[in-house]
């Protein structure tokens, strides 16, 4: 049984991010913490216009993400509810925006998927240029993603 244990980027290694969780209950001592840091895309438990948009704008996300090689990412919301209906409070959570350049991003990729990840980021919409938050300067492109540092203590 361990006091603590950290996942970095399960969004990246992990086929089933929920089964990992259920193992980590397992592993955990009472009171024992759990650290998660990971892409988080947009996300609302909200009903409404606006909650709509920002779930969509996550799918748009997690479109580029996994043509990219990534799992999808869940939201912040999503972490909260799964972490909670698996024992933990969530006792901190930041999320920090991480810049990228879109030839660094894309560079393990082949060229028909660096070409539609390019019209992704080109195209998106509004929510979604507001989240990744893209530059264009010529042929190079920066844009940020979310990372969110969530810590749970198991009850």
């Amino acid at each position: 049984m361990y006091d603590c244990l950290t996942y970095y980027h399960p969004s990246q290694t992990a086929t089933d991010v929920a089964g990992w969780l259920n193992t980590a209950v397992t592993e955990l001592k009472p009171g024992g913490l759990l650290s998660v840091r990971d892409l988080v895309v947009p996300g609302s438990r909200l009903r409404g216009k606006k909650a709509d948009w920002q779930r969509r704008a996550g799918d748009y996300v997690n479109a580029f993400l996994q043509m990219s090689g990534w799992q999808r990412a869940w939201s912040q919301v999503e972490w909260e509810d799964v972490l909670r209906q698996r024992g933990f409070t969530v006792v901190y959570v930041g999320v920090m925006a991480v810049p990228h350049t879109f030839h660094d991003w894309a560079l393990h990729l082949p060229s028909s998927h660096r070409l539609r990840l390019h019209a992704l980021l080109k195209q998106a919409p509004v929510p979604v240029l507001d989240y990744l938050t893209p530059h264009f300067a010529g042929d190079r492109i920066a844009f940020h993603l979310q990372e969110l540092l969530i810590i749970s203590r198991l009850e």
